[in-house]
Protein backbone atom coordinates (compact mmCIF):
# COMPACT_ATOMS: atom_id res chain seq x y z
CA UNK A 1 0.00 0.00 0.00
CA UNK A 2 1.33 3.31 -0.86
CA UNK A 3 1.34 5.86 1.83
CA UNK A 4 2.85 10.00 1.90
CA UNK A 5 4.43 10.80 5.88
CA UNK A 6 3.51 14.65 6.90
CA UNK A 7 6.86 15.97 5.64
CA UNK A 8 6.63 15.28 2.07
CA UNK A 9 2.73 16.65 1.93
CA UNK A 10 4.22 20.13 3.93
CA UNK A 11 7.12 20.34 1.89
CA UNK A 12 5.35 19.42 -1.76
CA UNK A 13 2.78 22.54 -0.96
CA UNK A 14 5.08 24.80 -0.25
CA UNK A 15 6.65 23.97 -3.73
CA UNK A 16 3.20 23.98 -5.96
CA UNK A 17 3.23 27.26 -3.96
CA UNK A 18 6.57 28.12 -5.80
CA UNK A 19 7.44 28.93 -1.85
CA UNK A 20 9.75 26.79 -0.61
CA UNK A 21 13.49 26.31 -0.47
CA UNK A 22 15.58 23.23 1.36
CA UNK A 23 18.29 24.61 3.74
CA UNK A 24 21.01 23.01 4.88
CA UNK A 25 23.17 24.48 8.22
CA UNK A 26 26.86 25.68 7.31
CA UNK A 27 27.50 26.40 11.08
CA UNK A 28 26.20 23.87 13.69
CA UNK A 29 23.22 25.31 15.68
CA UNK A 30 23.88 26.55 19.10
CA UNK A 31 21.72 27.86 22.33
CA UNK A 32 21.11 31.50 20.42
CA UNK A 33 18.40 32.90 17.28
CA UNK A 34 21.14 32.26 14.20
CA UNK A 35 20.60 29.46 11.92
CA UNK A 36 23.73 30.20 9.22
CA UNK A 37 23.55 28.95 5.50
CA UNK A 38 25.91 30.67 3.48
CA UNK A 39 24.86 29.17 0.43
CA UNK A 40 21.62 31.41 0.46
CA UNK A 41 23.06 34.17 -1.75
CA UNK A 42 23.76 31.43 -4.44
CA UNK A 43 19.58 30.73 -4.58
CA UNK A 44 18.65 34.16 -4.53
CA UNK A 45 18.51 35.57 -1.18
CA UNK A 46 21.54 38.31 -1.70
CA UNK A 47 19.50 40.98 -0.20
CA UNK A 48 19.03 41.50 3.55
CA UNK A 49 15.97 40.89 4.73
CA UNK A 50 14.55 39.76 1.85
CA UNK A 51 13.40 36.51 3.99
CA UNK A 52 11.99 39.02 6.92
CA UNK A 53 8.46 37.11 8.30
CA UNK A 54 8.85 33.34 6.41
CA UNK A 55 8.97 30.85 8.27
CA UNK A 56 11.27 28.38 9.06
CA UNK A 57 10.56 24.24 10.35
CA UNK A 58 12.94 22.12 12.21
CA UNK A 59 12.57 18.74 13.07
CA UNK A 60 15.76 16.70 14.63
CA UNK A 61 16.03 15.31 18.01
CA UNK A 62 17.23 18.07 19.53
CA UNK A 63 14.56 21.03 18.05
CA UNK A 64 11.55 19.05 17.43
CA UNK A 65 9.27 20.81 15.27
CA UNK A 66 10.01 23.82 15.53
CA UNK A 67 8.51 26.34 13.60
CA UNK A 68 9.86 30.02 13.88
CA UNK A 69 9.04 33.07 11.82
CA UNK A 70 12.81 35.31 10.70
CA UNK A 71 12.99 38.55 11.81
CA UNK A 72 16.27 39.23 9.72
CA UNK A 73 18.80 37.86 6.97
CA UNK A 74 21.66 39.34 5.75
CA UNK A 75 23.27 38.92 2.61
CA UNK A 76 26.11 36.59 3.89
CA UNK A 77 23.20 33.74 4.90
CA UNK A 78 22.39 34.20 8.52
CA UNK A 79 18.86 33.98 9.33
CA UNK A 80 17.86 35.66 12.77
CA UNK A 81 14.58 34.10 14.42
CA UNK A 82 12.43 35.30 16.86
CA UNK A 83 11.30 33.61 19.87
CA UNK A 84 13.22 30.76 22.28
CA UNK A 85 16.64 30.41 21.76
CA UNK A 86 17.38 26.56 19.74
CA UNK A 87 18.98 23.84 21.47
CA UNK A 88 22.87 23.02 19.93
CA UNK A 89 23.14 20.79 17.50
CA UNK A 90 26.17 18.54 17.41
CA UNK A 91 27.66 19.57 14.27
CA UNK A 92 26.98 21.32 10.78
CA UNK A 93 24.31 20.09 8.17
CA UNK A 94 20.58 20.47 9.99
CA UNK A 95 18.04 20.49 7.32
CA UNK A 96 15.83 23.17 7.68
CA UNK A 97 12.74 24.23 6.19
CA UNK A 98 11.75 27.45 4.71
CA UNK A 99 8.30 28.68 4.00
CA UNK A 100 7.87 32.06 2.25
CA UNK A 101 4.01 32.36 2.81
CA UNK A 102 2.47 29.61 4.59
CA UNK A 103 2.86 28.93 8.26
CA UNK A 104 3.44 24.99 8.89
CA UNK A 105 1.16 24.38 11.35
CA UNK A 106 -1.63 26.30 9.06
CA UNK A 107 -0.24 24.00 6.31
CA UNK A 108 -0.57 20.64 8.61
CA UNK A 109 -4.07 22.08 9.47
CA UNK A 110 -4.97 22.75 5.81
CA UNK A 111 -4.05 18.95 5.14
CA UNK A 112 -6.48 17.83 7.79
CA UNK A 113 -9.33 19.80 6.25
CA UNK A 114 -8.43 18.35 2.70
CA UNK A 115 -7.75 14.64 4.43
CA UNK A 116 -11.60 15.27 5.52
CA UNK A 117 -13.30 17.00 2.64
CA UNK A 118 -12.08 14.89 -0.20
CA UNK A 119 -12.99 11.37 1.68
CA UNK A 120 -15.54 10.98 -1.65
CA UNK A 121 -12.53 11.17 -3.74
CA UNK A 122 -9.62 9.55 -1.72
CA UNK A 123 -9.47 6.91 1.05
CA UNK A 124 -8.19 3.73 2.73
CA UNK A 125 -9.21 0.93 0.95
CA UNK A 126 -9.98 -1.62 3.74
CA UNK A 127 -10.08 -5.59 3.55
CA UNK A 128 -11.28 -7.07 6.97
CA UNK A 129 -11.15 -10.46 8.04
CA UNK A 130 -11.43 -10.56 11.83
CA UNK A 131 -15.06 -11.96 11.86
CA UNK A 132 -15.85 -15.41 11.85
CA UNK A 133 -19.29 -16.88 11.71
CA UNK A 134 -20.90 -18.72 14.70
CA UNK A 135 -24.57 -21.45 13.88
CA UNK A 136 -27.36 -19.51 13.77
CA UNK A 137 -25.99 -16.19 14.59
CA UNK A 138 -27.03 -13.71 11.80
CA UNK A 139 -25.94 -10.31 12.93
CA UNK A 140 -21.99 -9.74 13.72
CA UNK A 141 -20.65 -5.94 14.82
CA UNK A 142 -18.76 -4.23 12.29
CA UNK A 143 -15.17 -4.21 12.94
CA UNK A 144 -13.24 -0.95 14.01
CA UNK A 145 -11.59 0.78 11.51
CA UNK A 146 -14.00 -0.13 8.25
CA UNK A 147 -16.94 2.82 8.09
CA UNK A 148 -18.33 1.70 5.31
CA UNK A 149 -19.05 -1.89 3.78
CA UNK A 150 -19.81 -2.44 0.22
CA UNK A 151 -19.10 -6.28 -0.38
CA UNK A 152 -19.20 -9.31 2.07
CA UNK A 153 -17.62 -12.84 1.18
CA UNK A 154 -17.62 -16.15 2.84
CA UNK A 155 -14.26 -18.05 3.01
CA UNK A 156 -15.11 -21.53 0.76
CA UNK A 157 -12.78 -23.38 3.76
CA UNK A 158 -10.00 -24.90 1.29
CA UNK A 159 -7.63 -27.43 2.09
CA UNK A 160 -4.29 -25.37 1.66
CA UNK A 161 -2.85 -28.40 -0.53
CA UNK A 162 -4.55 -26.56 -3.74
CA UNK A 163 -2.78 -25.80 -6.77
CA UNK A 164 -2.82 -21.94 -6.68
CA UNK A 165 -1.12 -22.39 -3.11
CA UNK A 166 2.31 -21.43 -4.24
CA UNK A 167 3.64 -23.41 -0.92
CA UNK A 168 1.44 -26.67 -1.91
CA UNK A 169 2.69 -26.19 -5.65
CA UNK A 170 6.71 -26.48 -4.28
CA UNK A 171 6.38 -29.30 -1.87
CA UNK A 172 6.25 -27.71 1.08
CA UNK A 173 3.30 -28.89 3.59
CA UNK A 174 1.25 -25.33 4.34
CA UNK A 175 -1.39 -27.46 6.47
CA UNK A 176 1.27 -28.71 9.55
CA UNK A 177 0.74 -32.49 8.85
CA UNK A 178 4.29 -33.43 8.66
CA UNK A 179 6.75 -33.19 11.21
CA UNK A 180 9.74 -35.34 10.53
CA UNK A 181 11.66 -33.41 12.48
CA UNK A 182 9.88 -32.60 15.73
CA UNK A 183 11.18 -28.87 16.81
CA UNK A 184 9.51 -27.61 12.85
CA UNK A 185 7.41 -28.26 10.59
CA UNK A 186 8.46 -30.53 6.69
CA UNK A 187 8.79 -27.58 4.66
CA UNK A 188 10.05 -24.80 6.75
CA UNK A 189 13.32 -23.57 8.80
CA UNK A 190 14.23 -24.20 12.36
CA UNK A 191 12.73 -21.14 14.05
CA UNK A 192 14.52 -18.61 16.24
CA UNK A 193 13.52 -17.40 19.32
CA UNK A 194 10.45 -19.26 19.19
CA UNK A 195 9.67 -23.35 20.20
CA UNK A 196 7.38 -24.74 17.94
CA UNK A 197 5.72 -28.35 17.98
CA UNK A 198 2.77 -30.29 16.59
CA UNK A 199 0.00 -29.67 18.05
CA UNK A 200 -3.88 -31.86 16.95
CA UNK A 201 -7.35 -31.27 17.89
CA UNK A 202 -7.02 -34.42 19.80
CA UNK A 203 -4.49 -32.46 22.21
CA UNK A 204 -6.58 -29.02 22.16
CA UNK A 205 -8.02 -27.43 25.30
CA UNK A 206 -8.46 -24.10 22.97
CA UNK A 207 -11.52 -23.30 21.25
CA UNK A 208 -10.39 -23.05 17.83
CA UNK A 209 -13.11 -23.64 15.45
CA UNK A 210 -11.82 -24.17 11.89
CA UNK A 211 -9.00 -25.10 9.41
CA UNK A 212 -8.69 -28.80 10.23
CA UNK A 213 -6.82 -31.17 12.91
CA UNK A 214 -3.20 -29.84 12.40
CA UNK A 215 -1.79 -27.10 13.93
CA UNK A 216 1.53 -25.56 15.05
CA UNK A 217 1.97 -24.34 18.78
CA UNK A 218 4.23 -21.77 18.81
CA UNK A 219 5.92 -20.21 22.35
CA UNK A 220 7.58 -16.76 21.75
CA UNK A 221 10.31 -14.98 23.91
CA UNK A 222 11.01 -11.81 24.76
CA UNK A 223 13.17 -11.43 21.95
CA UNK A 224 12.14 -11.27 18.69
CA UNK A 225 12.14 -14.31 16.84
CA UNK A 226 10.80 -15.48 13.06
CA UNK A 227 9.36 -19.23 11.89
CA UNK A 228 10.02 -18.98 7.66
CA UNK A 229 9.02 -21.88 4.43
CA UNK A 230 12.07 -23.01 3.02
CA UNK A 231 12.94 -20.36 0.14
CA UNK A 232 11.18 -21.15 -2.79
CA UNK A 233 12.78 -23.34 -5.34
CA UNK A 234 12.04 -21.06 -8.11
CA UNK A 235 11.80 -17.37 -6.84
CA UNK A 236 12.74 -16.08 -10.28
CA UNK A 237 9.27 -17.41 -11.60
CA UNK A 238 7.66 -14.74 -9.00
CA UNK A 239 9.98 -11.81 -9.98
CA UNK A 240 7.97 -8.68 -10.16
CA UNK A 241 4.94 -10.15 -9.38
CA UNK A 242 2.43 -9.58 -6.31
CA UNK A 243 1.65 -11.90 -4.26
CA UNK A 244 -0.50 -12.62 -0.66
CA UNK A 245 0.18 -14.81 2.25
CA UNK A 246 -2.28 -15.51 5.41
CA UNK A 247 -2.36 -17.88 8.11
CA UNK A 248 -4.83 -18.81 10.67
CA UNK A 249 -3.47 -17.75 13.77
CA UNK A 250 -4.87 -18.25 17.37
CA UNK A 251 -3.41 -15.64 19.81
CA UNK A 252 -4.76 -14.09 23.16
CA UNK A 253 -1.68 -11.65 23.39
CA UNK A 254 -1.86 -8.45 20.98
CA UNK A 255 0.61 -6.77 18.83
CA UNK A 256 2.76 -9.81 19.34
CA UNK A 257 2.65 -11.84 15.93
CA UNK A 258 2.97 -10.66 12.38
CA UNK A 259 2.82 -12.51 9.06
CA UNK A 260 5.73 -11.49 6.40
CA UNK A 261 6.94 -12.06 3.07
CA UNK A 262 11.14 -11.70 2.19
CA UNK A 263 12.75 -11.62 -1.11
CA UNK A 264 16.44 -11.16 -1.65
CA UNK A 265 16.37 -7.24 -1.54
CA UNK A 266 13.65 -7.06 1.20
CA UNK A 267 10.33 -8.03 3.15
CA UNK A 268 6.60 -6.60 4.05
CA UNK A 269 4.92 -7.30 7.12
CA UNK A 270 1.16 -7.58 7.87
CA UNK A 271 -0.14 -5.37 10.87
CA UNK A 272 0.19 -8.06 13.91
CA UNK A 273 -2.25 -9.86 15.38
CA UNK A 274 -4.71 -8.13 17.68
CA UNK A 275 -4.84 -10.94 20.36
CA UNK A 276 -8.64 -11.18 19.94
CA UNK A 277 -8.32 -15.60 19.54
CA UNK A 278 -8.86 -16.60 16.00
CA UNK A 279 -7.53 -14.43 13.46
CA UNK A 280 -6.70 -14.46 9.97
CA UNK A 281 -3.58 -12.31 9.45
CA UNK A 282 -2.92 -11.40 5.91
CA UNK A 283 -0.07 -9.66 3.83
CA UNK A 284 0.81 -8.56 0.07
CA UNK A 285 4.47 -7.71 -1.55
CA UNK A 286 5.09 -7.44 -4.88
CA UNK A 287 8.32 -9.19 -5.22
CA UNK A 288 11.48 -7.90 -6.42
CA UNK A 289 12.31 -8.01 -10.19
CA UNK A 290 14.60 -10.67 -10.17
CA UNK A 291 14.85 -12.56 -6.77
CA UNK A 292 17.36 -15.13 -5.52
CA UNK A 293 15.31 -15.95 -2.87
CA UNK A 294 12.00 -15.98 -1.83
CA UNK A 295 9.55 -17.48 1.41
CA UNK A 296 7.08 -16.13 3.58
CA UNK A 297 6.14 -16.78 7.25
CA UNK A 298 6.00 -15.32 10.94
CA UNK A 299 8.13 -13.43 13.14
CA UNK A 300 7.21 -12.00 17.08
CA UNK A 301 8.08 -8.43 17.84
CA UNK A 302 9.25 -9.90 21.33
CA UNK A 303 7.50 -7.47 24.17
CA UNK A 304 6.01 -10.16 25.67
CA UNK A 305 6.18 -14.13 25.88
CA UNK A 306 3.01 -15.57 24.00
CA UNK A 307 1.80 -19.13 23.23
CA UNK A 308 -0.07 -19.45 19.64
CA UNK A 309 -1.01 -21.34 17.42
CA UNK A 310 -1.12 -21.51 13.51
CA UNK A 311 -3.67 -23.76 11.87
CA UNK A 312 -3.14 -23.67 7.90
CA UNK A 313 -0.55 -20.85 5.20
CA UNK A 314 -2.11 -20.15 2.30
CA UNK A 315 0.33 -18.26 -0.32
CA UNK A 316 -0.82 -17.20 -3.49
CA UNK A 317 -0.77 -14.28 -6.68
CA UNK A 318 -2.83 -11.58 -5.67
CA UNK A 319 -5.12 -12.04 -8.08
CA UNK A 320 -6.36 -15.32 -7.17
CA UNK A 321 -6.56 -14.64 -3.72
CA UNK A 322 -9.96 -13.37 -3.00
CA UNK A 323 -11.53 -15.39 -6.24
CA UNK A 324 -9.88 -18.70 -4.98
CA UNK A 325 -10.71 -18.11 -0.92
CA UNK A 326 -14.08 -16.49 -0.83
CA UNK A 327 -17.28 -16.30 -2.11
CA UNK A 328 -19.45 -12.80 -2.41
CA UNK A 329 -22.77 -13.21 -0.26
CA UNK A 330 -26.09 -11.24 -0.97
CA UNK A 331 -28.17 -11.79 1.50
CA UNK A 332 -27.03 -8.89 4.03
CA UNK A 333 -27.23 -4.61 5.49
CA UNK A 334 -25.62 -2.69 7.56
CA UNK A 335 -27.85 -1.86 10.43
CA UNK A 336 -26.98 0.18 13.14
CA UNK A 337 -23.66 -0.89 13.25
CA UNK A 338 -24.31 -3.74 12.82
CA UNK A 339 -23.60 -6.12 9.56
CA UNK A 340 -27.02 -8.53 9.52
CA UNK A 341 -27.68 -11.44 7.54
CA UNK A 342 -31.36 -11.87 6.55
CA UNK A 343 -33.58 -15.21 5.37
CA UNK A 344 -30.62 -17.43 6.51
CA UNK A 345 -27.40 -17.65 8.07
CA UNK A 346 -24.22 -17.76 6.52
CA UNK A 347 -22.59 -21.29 7.39
CA UNK A 348 -20.83 -21.63 10.91
CA UNK A 349 -17.25 -21.24 11.26
CA UNK A 350 -16.09 -19.57 8.47
CA UNK A 351 -14.08 -16.33 8.08
CA UNK A 352 -15.86 -13.35 6.54
CA UNK A 353 -14.09 -10.71 4.32
CA UNK A 354 -15.26 -7.23 4.50
CA UNK A 355 -14.55 -4.62 1.85
CA UNK A 356 -14.97 -1.67 2.47
CA UNK A 357 -13.63 1.99 3.03
CA UNK A 358 -12.18 4.17 5.28
CA UNK A 359 -11.30 7.72 5.99
CA UNK A 360 -7.27 8.65 5.86
CA UNK A 361 -5.42 8.43 9.05
CA UNK A 362 -4.73 11.77 11.29
CA UNK A 363 -0.86 13.00 10.68
CA UNK A 364 0.07 14.05 13.90
CA UNK A 365 4.04 13.93 13.43
CA UNK A 366 6.18 14.35 10.45
CA UNK A 367 6.87 10.91 10.12
CA UNK A 368 3.09 9.50 10.44
CA UNK A 369 1.07 8.68 6.93
CA UNK A 370 -1.92 8.57 4.98
CA UNK A 371 -2.64 5.56 3.08
CA UNK A 372 -2.37 6.96 -0.54
CA UNK A 373 0.61 7.83 -2.92
CA UNK A 374 1.48 9.61 -6.30
CA UNK A 375 -1.02 10.28 -7.89
CA UNK A 376 -3.89 10.14 -5.67
CA UNK A 377 -2.25 12.11 -2.78
CA UNK A 378 -2.41 14.97 -5.67
CA UNK A 379 -5.80 15.85 -4.26
CA UNK A 380 -4.55 16.44 -0.95
CA UNK A 381 -2.32 18.84 -2.19
CA UNK A 382 -4.49 21.05 -4.37
CA UNK A 383 -7.74 20.64 -1.51
CA UNK A 384 -4.88 22.27 1.17
CA UNK A 385 -3.79 24.76 -1.21
CA UNK A 386 -7.36 25.73 -1.81
CA UNK A 387 -7.57 25.86 1.77
CA UNK A 388 -4.84 28.16 2.55
CA UNK A 389 -5.68 30.44 -0.08
CA UNK A 390 -9.87 30.47 0.88
CA UNK A 391 -7.85 31.79 4.35
CA UNK A 392 -5.77 34.35 2.71
CA UNK A 393 -8.64 35.86 0.56
CA UNK A 394 -10.44 36.24 4.04
CA UNK A 395 -7.64 37.52 5.65
CA UNK A 396 -8.13 40.63 2.81
CA UNK A 397 -11.30 40.79 2.64
CA UNK A 398 -11.57 44.20 2.84
CA UNK A 399 -9.77 45.46 0.14
CA UNK A 400 -11.74 46.53 -3.11
CA UNK A 401 -9.56 44.07 -5.12
CA UNK A 402 -8.32 41.15 -3.22
CA UNK A 403 -5.05 40.04 -4.58
CA UNK A 404 -6.34 36.29 -4.10
CA UNK A 405 -9.03 36.08 -5.80
CA UNK A 406 -7.69 34.14 -9.02
CA UNK A 407 -5.34 32.18 -6.64
CA UNK A 408 -8.48 30.35 -5.28
CA UNK A 409 -10.18 30.14 -8.64
CA UNK A 410 -6.81 28.68 -9.62
CA UNK A 411 -6.74 26.11 -6.83
CA UNK A 412 -10.51 25.23 -7.36
CA UNK A 413 -10.07 24.45 -11.04
CA UNK A 414 -6.70 22.17 -10.19
CA UNK A 415 -8.82 20.39 -7.12
CA UNK A 416 -11.83 19.35 -9.35
CA UNK A 417 -9.05 18.34 -11.93
CA UNK A 418 -7.13 16.13 -9.75
CA UNK A 419 -10.48 14.72 -8.29
CA UNK A 420 -11.38 13.44 -11.95
CA UNK A 421 -7.88 12.29 -13.36
CA UNK A 422 -6.45 10.38 -10.03
CA UNK A 423 -9.77 10.17 -7.70
CA UNK A 424 -10.75 6.73 -6.49
CA UNK A 425 -13.37 5.06 -8.22
CA UNK A 426 -16.71 5.24 -6.61
CA UNK A 427 -18.05 2.52 -4.78
CA UNK A 428 -21.54 1.46 -4.39
CA UNK A 429 -22.53 1.96 -0.56
CA UNK A 430 -24.74 -0.60 -0.40
CA UNK A 431 -28.14 0.90 1.34
CA UNK A 432 -29.96 -1.02 4.51
CA UNK A 433 -32.03 -3.94 2.68
CA UNK A 434 -35.57 -4.91 4.33
CA UNK A 435 -37.56 -8.20 4.15
CA UNK A 436 -40.30 -8.25 2.01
Amino acid sequence: MATTARSVIRQEISKLDHSYDALTTTTKLTTDNAVIDTKLAGIGYHNADSLKDAWIWLNTALNASVERTISANTAAGTLTIRGAVLVAEAAAGTAVELHKRFRPSDIHNAIARACNEEYAHVFQQIENTTLHTYANQNVYPLPSGITDVYEVMLENRLSPNFDYNILYKEGHVPDFSAWTVSTYPDGSDAATNITLSQYTTGDQTTPFLIFGENWCKCVSTTSAGSHYWTTLATPANYGGIKTTYEEAIYCTTADEVKVTIVDSAGNTASSTHGGTGLELVRVSHTTTGAPTTLTAGITTVGTTAATFYRGRAIWTRAEHYVSSLYTPLTNWRLFGGNIEFLERTPQAGRFLLLKGKAPLSALTTDTSTIEVGEPQVQIIYAGALLHLYRQLRQQHSHRDKNPYNEDVIYWERQLNNARMLYGIPSIPIRMPRHQS
